[in-house]
């Protein structure tokens, strides 16, 4: 049986807080535009999705890093496994070169996270969902 905060529930609902940030941080909450194609898309269409420059399967040390997720469309994220020259254009455009190369340097570091972190970083991205909504962001 699992527990109510086993790691794997955590990480889940820490997924879910987070991705809800980025696409309310990256929405005017009817529309976003894509960080890979630059295109602008209603929110309410469901191809709206959190998506990672490096991948997060593989670089867990910045799985959750906000200059590393971003506002993509599905078309990129999925079935253009990212669309990775579109994205770097769009973090240049968005952070600047620098960041990349920070993201670059930091993905290979290792992270290794206890519940602790996990609920910290869960009450975090909550509290940031909830500072957008109350300067006037709508919900996502």
């Amino acid at each position: 049986m699992n527990h109510p905060e086993s790691l794997p529930k955590l990480k889940k609902l820490l997924w879910k807080e987070f991705a809800r940030f980025i696409r309310v941080r990256d929405s005017s909450g009817e529309w976003f535009t894509c960080i890979s194609c630059g295109k602008p898309q209603s929110v309410a269409d469901g191809n709206f999705q959190a998506g990672h420059y490096f991948k997060s399967q593989l670089y867990a040390a910045i799985r959750y890093d906000e200059r590393n997720v971003n506002g993509q469309c599905r078309r990129c994220n999925i079935f253009l496994e990212g669309n990775r020259q579109g994205y770097a254009e769009g973090l240049r455009k968005k952070y600047g070169q620098i960041a990349i190369d920070i993201l670059d340097i930091k993905k290979n570091n290792r992270s290794k996270m206890g519940r602790w972190e996990y609920k910290a970083l869960i009450q975090e991205y909550q509290n940031k969902i909830n500072s957008y909504i109350s300067g006037g962001k709508t919900t996502i």
